[in-house]
């Protein structure tokens, strides 16, 4: 079972990664929280456990952008768009110019790919690497021994929470000071397994249609209300989705439009999928982990230690063979 999370995990990263749709998305609702057009009291679960699993300064190249320059700045430098051609100058104005007579030149083309999500899983990281393909090839997936030796994987794991534990402290730990009891060692690898099992259980192919859809409703909103500024040529088409939201972002900074930019329209939609699905896949996710709404763990199988576990070793080795009688160990024991 572990096995088959870590490939779904795996496999739904690269997805929602390399389409951009849920950076997107998470963008899209930051501005309509930060615009005053949503209460900041309104949070979509989803995105925000995918902000805290990828941490904010991946997510949005920073600190969570404000202002609706910053958001569009910090959503372009996402998608690739080059750090000099959206840098301030020394009074902090920035250096790109809406200007308002070419739509052509208003928004510079991305010069890079858009920025991937990270494993949200510590386990799926450190059982993943990328292998170069040949001399002059690309990059794969592939395995580090971790993957396949649980020993090392304990080894790994225990060293990641010895380094996280001392990072706030500001305390250098090195490979040699690393000594942590074996039973120590198992507690720790038994508490990073209990942490993820929400991340490995969160469905990020349906996350990642739901926010396909959430740029649709938005881009049609765009293209069929405000035709001028949105020729559907251009912006028309799911390769087209993130030019729209761009060009959208672009109009609330104080680009010149023949209409509105639809950014109201936009807001309203993202209020009416976190009433419907704003908590969605997080809870399915917990439910999957059978955790309960405190947090706690719901015992399915109750555990019953077997007698000989805690009986006395003077005792046991007074009989030559145990045998349990019947299939419940409350039954009791007859010895011979």
């Amino acid at each position: 079972m572990q096995e088959l999370l870590v490939k779904m995990h795996g496999f739904g990263i690269t997805l929602s990664g390399d389409q951009g749709a849920v950076i997107t998305s998470i963008h899209l609702y930051n501005a309509a929280q930060q615009s005053g057009q949503m209460s900041k009291d309104l949070e979509w679960i989803d995105f925000e456990k995918v902000i805290e699993w990828q941490s904010p300064s991946w997510t949005f190249v920073g600190d969570r952008p404000e202002s609706p320059w910053e958001c569009f700045r910090h959503y372009n430098l996402v998608m690739g768009m080059s750090a000099t051609a959206l840098s301030m100058d020394r009074r902090g104005r920035p250096t790109l110019r809406l200007h308002n007579t070419s739509r052509a030149t208003v928004l510079p083309k991305s010069q890079k790919k858009n920025r991937k999500l990270k494993f949200m899983s510590t386990y799926v990281d450190l059982s993943t690497e990328f292998v170069k393909k040949g001399l002059y090839g690309g990059f794969r997936w592939g395995h580090t021994r971790a993957a396949t030796e649980p020993l090392v994987m304990l080894e790994m794991l225990v060293a990641k929470y010895v380094e996280t534990k001392a990072e706030p402290a500001g305390v250098m730990v090195s490979t040699g000071q690393r000594k942590v009891h074996p039973l120590s060692m198992i507690t720790i690898f038994k508490d990073c397994l209990k942490s993820e099992e929400a991340i490995l259980r969160f469905d990020l192919f349906a996350l990642n249609q739901r926010c396909v859809e959430l740029l649709r409703k938005v881009q049609r909103f765009c293209v069929d209300l405000s035709p001028l500024d949105y020729p559907r040529h251009e912006y028309d088409g799911d390769c087209n989705l993130y030019e729209c939201f761009s060009h959208l972002l672009a109009g609330k900074t104080g680009l010149k439009r023949y209409q509105p930019p639809r950014f109201d329209e936009a807001c309203l939609t993202v209020k009416e999928m976190i009433a419907e699905v704003g908590d969605e896949e997080y809870r399915k996710a917990k439910a999957r982990s059978f955790i309960t709404g405190d947090g706690g763990k719901k015992v399915t199988d109750p555990f019953h230690a077997p007698f000989e576990d805690v009986m006395p070793l003077s005792l046991r080795s007074m009989f030559s063979q145990i045998i349990i009688a019947g299939d419940d160990p409350e039954d009791g024991i007859t010895f011979i």
